[in-house]
């Protein structure tokens, strides 16, 4: 096999996608992916405060559900945002390539603490009608990137989304946003028994506002889960 990949390699040698030039890594040369930062720290998804994990001491926001955010690096990055709309929009699979590398040095300091602290990964559920279309749930595949790295389970039938609203990303009133996804998630009643306190990894791809993922962990939080927070690929 390496010497068929070598042969590979040879013929049908990889260009990157940001400067052209040829490199013998998957899509990205080195110093390109090196101008893709990698954040560490989760935060309060509302007034930004930095959160220690091992402390956990949240911030108590009336209407917020998820207790804490990390985001594996910045949307506002212009190669961060042409990957994820490649990925979502183009089905360029082959970019998971570089957001496993993404997520790998952003959760390498939380490798134990997960394991052991009772957590199961979710990630926000597609409507069918739009899983069909696309073909894939792009939080699902973040969601298994993660839980292969942090051997943490990973359950994607757990919350469904039974009402197929507009996509948030053509809204951008954040008061609309928050209207846009209210009641559109429930509980699978088949698997509701595992969610008893137990402490929920919510992912998604990108945070904006974070209305979607607060309405999953609203949802999550009513049906017995103890401590909610949130991984995204990018904010």
């Amino acid at each position: 096999m390496p010497y068929f990949q070598f042969i590979l390699n040879i013929l049908f040698p990889n260009r990157c996608l940001r400067c052209k030039n040829y490199t013998s890594q998957p899509l990205l040369c080195l110093p390109c992916f090196d101008t893709i930062n990698t954040y560490h720290y989760f935060v309060c998804p509302i007034c930004q405060k930095g959160i220690n994990m091992s402390d956990l001491n949240f911030c108590h926001h009336p209407s917020l559900y998820i207790q804490a955010l990390l985001a594996c690096t910045d949307y506002n990055n212009n190669l961060v945002k042409d990957l994820i709309h490649k990925f979502k929009y183009e089905h360029f699979l082959s970019t998971t390539h570089i957001f496993k590398k993404i997520i790998h040095q952003s959760l390498d300091p939380y490798k134990n603490y997960f394991q052991t602290n009772n957590y199961l990964i979710v990630p926000v559920p597609l409507h069918w009608i739009k899983a069909k279309h696309r073909g894939f749930n792009q939080s699902t595949i973040i969601a298994k990137l993660i839980s292969n790295f942090l051997n943490v389970g990973c359950n994607d039938h757990l919350l469904i989304r039974y009402k197929n609203n507009p996509a948030q990303a053509k809204i951008s009133d954040p008061i609309l946003r928050q209207q846009n996804v209210q009641s559109i998630f429930k509980i699978n009643e088949n698997l509701k028994s595992i969610i008893k306190n137990k402490n929920i990894i919510l992912v998604d791809d990108v945070f904006t506002t974070g209305s979607t993922l607060n309405e999953c962990a609203k949802i999550l939080k009513q049906n017995g889960a103890k401590t909610i927070i949130a991984i995204c690929l990018a904010r």
